[in-house]
């Protein structure tokens, strides 16, 4: 649903030239003729003769779940268009027969005026269902029943999207453009790829252009990015080559990115859909928004908060009281208001938000002593903005310098020192310590890597210790090679998860209080458990019972490790390795899940029922949901905490105690029964003991590039 999981949202902009009254009133606004002239020789290319838009919102269902946002965002698309020269006619919270009536309407009589521009904004529940050997969405007006509950009942309300968009296709006018504010797929979208040219010409060709915030499955969060996005880019932030107009394929561009972006953020996946369609046989051509003026680009964040303070004709959809003829605010006080007022809207770039609260900070009196609690509100409103948006700041500051180093490497006039030194601050946003990269970031650092090898620079993309890197099913990898044995490592993002076990698990232990854990960064771990082979090669014997090369090494002490430690990093680059910690480990070894094992344990361990008496060759059984073998049976792990009962509450990168005469251990071992496997088992052992079910597993920090 919109804003939910059930059914993701569908919120569609169709921009074709057509338009219809609903809503309780009329067509708001005149529309003018509309001229689109090339930039350079002034020639006009395009005329349209009107512009339309039909707005619908589906906000009160009845047996759905309310979407109060759609309420909310309406009156903001509305004066957007507005803006554009639209005339638009708003239609809410419509049953199925008067969607129908209403959409068909709208397209009969605006889609028969062939130089128009037609917008339908629709912002409700929707859905994907089989449809055959395909998949097919749904727009939910407010009477639809559940699907889960009245799958014909509800094919019987809904709105079936091909049918939709054959409408589209039939209207003459020029351009259309659908824009679907939710989770969707089908065969509409399948197959089709963004043009990667901006070319204004194209205006000249009809089309018909579709775009969804996301694909089938995905979540559209109830504060609408794909929306904000879409008001954005058509005010100028979409016009990647400053020529004044934004073009469809320039608009979705620039709201692919803001939505992937804002997912990544909320550590969720979103991935917008498009797809160009003909007019007949005609070539595909592009629609046009003109760029209204001034315009502050999001490419270019402004650094001061002049643009907030500006007033702001469209700001009563918003819900904001009038103006009241109230004196308005000067100096530091107007300062403090505009970044105030920009919260409340919801509809700031980060960048101007950024500003706008970096102004406030210059604007606080340095003096303590100088500062009234007005002062003082505004600051500590400040410092906590700011830091809360510094995962975004440092991700388009990552952007920045990407896109910096880019361009100088297509300008023929760049010196190679100036590429190189571009190049090096990329490696030190994208690779350096603490630097965590979303998905779609993670995405880049293959092309990344080539580009500034290129440059100059090698090991870009890989940590400096690692001989390769990739990814894969899993994640990120990289590969310790010593002596020509190879210990992959895997990359553990940060994130919080519950440490220990419920009540109710069989054969739990009183030591396994649950409790939530945030580790706040990134690690590194490896894949099995360490070698014979790899210590044979750091510390040049075997002390293991069971011989083998693949085979766990045991027989090894807390202590004699830390031997082992030393010596590999003193033979690797900005090592670090190391145990990992208590909670580090359970966090990879749960893997996200959170029963007793991360799977069946017959497929992931050997322990007592299965082992036969004796240590196996790692990897043998299968990984868990990150990659990792053999966290469940083999050997058991020393971990670098001292053994103690958990803290009471939550905990944030735990370490342990201090001091104490065991170090835990985890995991079983080929001799371990079952209930000793589990993921929150807590072993433990005088950190001089040796055992042939002793073994470890390296750790590392993320650490900064080469």
């Amino acid at each position: 649903m919109h804003r939910s999981r059930l059914l993701p949202t569908l919120a569609l902009a169709v921009m074709t030239a057509l338009w219809s009254s609903a809503w309780a009133g009329e067509p708001t606004r005149g529309d003018q003729p509309i001229s689109v002239r090339d930039p350079g020789s002034k020639a006009e290319l395009v005329r349209y003769g009107r512009s339309r838009a039909l707005v619908i919102g589906c906000s009160r269902y009845q047996h759905l779940p309310a979407l109060k946002g759609v309420a909310n965002d309406l009156p903001l698309v509305q004066a957007a268009l507005e803006r554009h020269g639209f005339v638009v006619t708003p239609l809410l919270d419509p049953t199925g027969e008067t969607l129908e009536k209403t959409v068909k309407t709208f397209i009969g009589r605006e889609g028969a005026v062939a130089d128009a521009r037609l917008v339908i904004y629709y912002a409700g529940h929707g859905t994907t269902l089989p449809d055959g050997d395909e998949q097919q969405g749904y727009l939910c007006p407010v009477d639809v029943p559940s699907p889960a509950e009245d799958l014909a009942g509800f094919r019987e309300k809904a709105v079936y999207l091909p049918d939709f968009i054959n409408r589209a296709q039939q209207a003459a006018s020029r351009h259309v453009l659908m824009a679907f504010d939710s989770c969707f797929s089908g065969s509409l979208f399948a197959g089709r790829a963004v043009p990667s040219a901006y070319v204004l010409r194209m205006a000249q060709d009809p089309v018909r252009l579709f775009i969804t915030s996301g694909s089938a499955q995905e979540q559209v969060p109830d504060a609408s990015v794909f929306r904000r996005a879409f008001i954005e880019g058509i005010d100028g932030a979409a016009d990647r080559d400053g020529d004044g107009y934004v073009l469809g394929n320039e608009l979705f561009s620039y709201v692919q990115k803001r939505v992937i972006d804002a997912g990544d953020a909320r550590n969720q996946r979103q991935t917008p859909q498009y797809r160009p369609m003909p007019k007949g046989g005609q070539s595909v051509g592009d629609l046009v928004f003109v760029v209204p003026a001034p315009v502050v680009a999001v490419s270019q964040p402004p650094r001061t908060v002049a643009p907030v303070e500006r007033p702001q004709p469209t700001a009563a959809p918003t819900g904001e009281p009038a103006p009241t003829g109230k004196p308005a605010p000067s100096g530091k006080a107007a300062i403090y208001a505009a970044a105030e007022q920009l919260e409340r809207t919801g509809d700031a770039t980060v960048e101007q938000r950024i500003a706008a609260w970096e102004a406030v900070l210059a604007a606080v009196p340095a003096d303590e002593l100088q500062r009234n609690r007005r002062d003082e509100q505004a600051k500590e409103q400040a410092d906590q903005i700011l830091a809360n948006l510094k995962p975004q700041r440092e991700r388009l500051e990552r952007r920045r310098v990407l896109d910096e180093a880019e361009r100088l490497d297509a300008d023929p006039d760049v010196t190679k020192g100036q590429r190189l030194a571009a190049w090096q601050r990329v490696v030190a946003l994208w690779q350096g310590d603490g630097v965590t990269l979303t998905p779609s970031e993670q995405g880049q650092l293959a092309g990344i890597e080539s580009k500034a090898a290129k440059a100059g620079l090698s090991g870009f993309g890989k940590p400096a210790w690692a001989s390769a890197s990739g990814k894969d099913q899993y994640g990120t990898w990289a590969d310790l090679t010593v002596d020509g044995v190879v210990q992959r490592m895997r990359l553990i993002k940060a994130g919080a998860f519950t440490m220990g076990s419920p009540a109710s698990e069989a054969n739990r232990d009183a030591d396994e209080t649950q409790h939530q854990v945030t580790l706040t960064k990134d690690f590194w771990l490896g894949d099995s458990e360490v070698t014979q082979g790899l210590w044979q090669a750091v510390l040049g014997n075997n002390p293991s019972i069971f011989k083998g090369a693949d085979l766990p090494v045991e027989q090894v002490s807390w202590d004699d490790c830390q031997g082992f430690f030393g010596k590999l990093n003193g033979q690797v680059r900005s090592g670090g390795f190391r145990f990992p910690t208590e909670a580090e480990w359970e966090y990879g070894c749960r893997a996200g899940t959170t029963g007793a094992y991360a799977g069946d344990l017959g497929g992931l361990a050997w322990y007592s029922d299965n082992a036969g008496g004796t240590t196996h060759a790692v990897k043998t059984k299968g990984a868990n949901a990150w990659g990792l073998f053999d966290m469940h049976g083999n050997v058991w792990e020393w971990c670098g905490d001292w053994k103690d009962d958990y803290p009471a509450g939550a905990a944030r990168d735990p370490a342990g105690p201090a001091s104490g005469s065991n170090r835990v251990d985890r995991g079983g071992s080929w001799g371990s029964l079952a209930r000793n496997g589990r993921a929150a088992n807590r072993g433990r052992d005088e950190p001089g003991n040796r055992d042939s079910i002793l073994g470890f597993r390296l750790s590392a920090p993320v650490q900064a590039g080469p």
